[in-house]
Parts: structure tokens; sequence; C-alpha cells
């Protein structure tokens, strides 16, 4: 048997520990330690020797680590484990900032409009929108004038919106117009439903907009009288999505689920979403092992000037094993990615940091599994029997003390980092991307000591906190040709 002819399969599987067939793609894999292990019951009963008494067969459980190299596709599905089922789109052919709101709307109708420069998402601030009681529905409440735009191609606008009360659909409307003020508009799209005090990026979907080719206002329409409230607006974005190259290239948004896996027979015995794990070791008749119910309960990311190909460590944990003979499957073709593609920034306003030299991601599910009386020797569930949690540590030239500061303080900051790889349709328009964001993440240590020779780096402990204003704690996104996970 040779190790270099072994291979990881998998398949998603639809209810958790039913078999999925046939396991026809494959992990980049570099190691593999997927295992059974079979507790020992001793007897206590006394039998005249001082021998160890019999023993008997007890609970079987299976799991262990798979060591990957993360490739832009494949990956997708140990992210779909380890995080949750992702959000897919397709990537835009131009997305264009159609208004930036770094600068006051003009109110109406009893509003007052101002520039907020201390709530917003993108730049140095938001329109802020203040709505008193008794504005009729209607009506608008602020709009936004600009040099003529030709919107003929565009599908989509998406922008960053938050309200001070929980709204639905259809609340608020988004208006375009070919006059000023949007006095008469010409299209009119319903806003997503928002939750109070909650920034949300909404995507909305525009009707034919073949005659809009001199757009020079947007504003906002309330249809339902919300009481007095409060509306901010950021980074509005027109997007044109019909190129081929649109439609080769996906966004796969993978955010954590205060969810569990919604399995097909209705019973919740599995908190993250399951795969059929084909595993096969190069044996004779071409022989492997199936894991059924299997997740991605850890997740280890490293990367850096040591660990020059960015690898990942998927800790599995499995329901039960069969023995199989092993499936016909595809590796992938692309490149890996690699840390000379990595852009790290930190703060609101993504202040690229070119100090960081090696980086690790560690999120643990804390996932168990549970036993139980029904005649098996496996587990009959698994469960969560902790919160998730996200530690990320990284080695930093010390060049200076501000993130040091930062760290004493106990500032929390968003954290990005980006990987940007090969060209995906060969235009050098869109490239296979892996963005990882934290949007509050805390120093846990920053241990400044000095060896006594040579250059001085701190090793730097932190974690990513849950952000009640965001709703996770970490975010990751892919962009590539994969139409689906």
């Amino acid at each position: 048997m040779q190790a270099e002819r072994g291979h990881v399969a998998y398949k998603k599987e639809t209810t958790w520990g039913t078999v999925a067939e046939p396991a026809t793609k494959v992990w980049t894999m570099t190691n593999e330690g997927i295992i059974q292990n079979i507790e020992e019951i001793l007897s206590k009963a006394s039998r005249g020797i001082l021998d160890e008494p019999h023993s008997y067969q007890g609970l079987k459980t299976f799991g262990g680590p798979v060591g990957v190299e993360v490739h832009p596709d494949n990956f997708g599905d140990i992210l779909r484990s380890a995080i949750s089922a992702p959000v897919s789109n397709w990537a835009a052919a131009s997305i264009v900032v159609l208004e930036t709101c770094e600068t006051a709307w003009v109110a109406d109708t009893g509003c007052i409009a101002i520039l907020d420069n201390n709530d917003y998402k993108t730049g140095s601030g938001s329109a802020k929108i203040y709505i008193p009681a008794g504005i009729a529905a209607g009506a608008n409440i602020a709009t936004k004038d600009f040099v003529a735009v030709d919107m003929t191609a565009d599908d989509q606008i998406k922008l960053w919106i938050k309200c001070s009360v929980n709204t639905a659909l259809g609340d608020f409307k988004f208006l375009l117009d070919e006059q000023a003020a949007c006095a008469v508009p010409d299209i009119l799209v319903d806003i997503d439903a928002l939750t109070a005090g909650v920034w949300k990026e909404v995507t909305l979907t525009l009707p034919d907009m073949s005659a809009e080719d001199a757009v020079i206002s947007i504003g906002i329409e309330m249809d339902v009288d919300k009481g007095e409230c409060i509306l901010w607006i950021d980074d509005i974005r027109r997007i044109d999505t019909a190129s081929a190259a649109a439609a080769t290239a996906k966004d796969h948004v993978f955010t954590p689920s205060q969810e569990d896996f919604a399995d097909a027979d209705t019973v919740k015995r599995c908190p993250l979403y399951p795969y059929t794990i084909e595993v096969h070791k190069d044996q004779a008749a071409d022989e492997a092992f199936q894991f059924t119910g299997a997740i991605v309960n850890t997740l280890n990311i490293k990367f850096g000037t040591e660990d020059k190909i960015v690898n990942a460590v998927a800790g599995i944990l499995a329901q039960n094993v069969n023995r199989i003979t092993k499936t016909a499957n595809a590796f992938p073709t692309t490149n890996p990615y690699v840390w000379a593609q990595a852009v790290i920034s930190f703060g609101a306003g993504y202040v690229t940091n070119n100090y960081l030299e090696n980086v690790e991601i560690n999120i643990d599910n804390k996932i168990i599994g549970v036993p139980s009386l029904n005649n098996s020797y496996v587990i009959r569930k698994f469960y969560r029997s902790a919160p998730r949690t996200v530690n990320i540590n990284f080695v930093t030239d010390f060049v200076d003390q501000t993130e040091y500061d930062i760290f004493v303080a106990g500032t929390e900051q968003k954290m990005r980092i980006i990987f940007t790889g090969a060209a995906i349709v060969g235009d050098l328009t869109f490239f296979n991307t892996f963005t990882l964001y934290f949007p509050k993440f805390r120093y846990i240590t920053y241990p400044i000591t000095n060896p006594g020779k040579g250059r001085l780096t701190v090793a730097v402990t932190g974690k990513a906190k849950y952000c009640p204003t965001e709703e996770f704690s970490h975010q990751f996104t892919l962009r590539n040709c994969t139409a689906s996970y």
C-alpha cells in the first residue's frame, strides 16, 4: 500500500447518517487521521484470579483530522459544515458605486437628513435620516441628486441600510428617477425587512431598465407609517450581472447560523451540515472506508512566511463507518492559495497591516456525540456542548506600539484577510478570492519580550467575538466558478 495513492472524497447528506453516494468530489488532502475508537468495558466481577477481568465492547466513535491545501473550489464544502450553508449569488460583471453617502442627503416632508460620521459601513460616514411621527405613508423622506448615469445595463442595486425600528418587506422603497429629487420616480423597489438597530446589506432586483439612460436622483419612500424612527443608508452600488463573466463567477458567503442543520426527517440530531466521507488507503480490491454522518467540528487555517501554502485541518466527527469499493472521482485542477496573496487589514477603515508574518485561525464548534439505549453501539446524535469559539493567533514584527495600545485599551476592531488567486474567466475581471472577515477582533495577549538578540517579534493571541450589529462573529466568502455548495 502507498499513502500517495490515497484520497478523501465526499458527498453531502440530506439526512444525517444516511449514505450519500457516489462520493465524487475530492479534498486536496495532505494527511488524514480519521479512525475508529472502540471503548473497552471491564467487568467488575471477582473471578478468584489476579488477572484483569473480562472486557466487552462499548461505544464506537469515529473521527480525526484531515489536512488539506486550501483551493478556491472544494474548500467551500469544508466551510459549509464548519460554518453553515452559504448564500450564493452571481458575481457582478460591473460593480460601480452610485452613491458613497459621504455627504448629507436632502430631506423631504418634515424629515431631517444629516451626515453621520460615527455610524457607517464604508468610508467615513453614512446618510442619516430622522423621520418624525406623523409622516404620511407613501411620502419621500430623503433624496440625493447627482450627474446623469446610464443604468440601462444594470439589474441590481446593493446597499447597506439600518433602521432604529423593525421593518417588514416593502415598508420602505428605493427610488430611481431621471428627474431631480425623485419628483416622479421611474423605478420603485421594495427594501428588505430590517431588524431594529442592525445594519443589513440588501440586494434589490431592478425591473426593466432599458429606458433609464440618464438617472439623476435616488431616494427613499416610506410606504408604511413607522412612527418616529431613524434610517441610515451607506455605500449604494449599481450592478450588472448579465455578462458572460458574471455568469461564470459566483460569490458564496458563509455566515455562522444560530440554528441547526434542518434534517430531512425533521429531528434535530446534528447541529452542522453532514457529509458521507470516503477514505481510500490504497488497499486491496480498491477498498475504502465510508464514514457516514460526518461533520467538520473544528477547523484550523494556517499560513505565513513559514507555511507558504495556505493549509487547513478539518477535525472530523462521524456517526458510523462501512467498507465499500472506492468510487471514481476527479481531483481539483485549481492552484491553492499562497501566503503572498494575502492582504490583512484592521479597523473600521480597513487599514492594511504589512507586519504580520504567520497567522493561525481556529474555529471550534464544541460538538460531542450522545449515545442512548437504542440497540446500537454508535451515537444517536450530535449536540453543542458549549458556545463555539474562534481563536486568531499571529506573529507580528514589533515595529511600533499601535496595536499594543489597542490591546491595552481592550478595544475590539474589525479584521479582514483577503486572498486573491488566479483569474476565473481569463479576462482579468474576476479572480478566485477567499475573504475572511471578523467584525470584532479582540487581543487576548500581546507578550512583548526581548530574546536578547535578533529581531523583536510578538506571538499575539486573540479572539473573534460575536458582533450584535452584524449578528455573527466570523464570515468567510469564496469567489469562484462553483455553482453551489
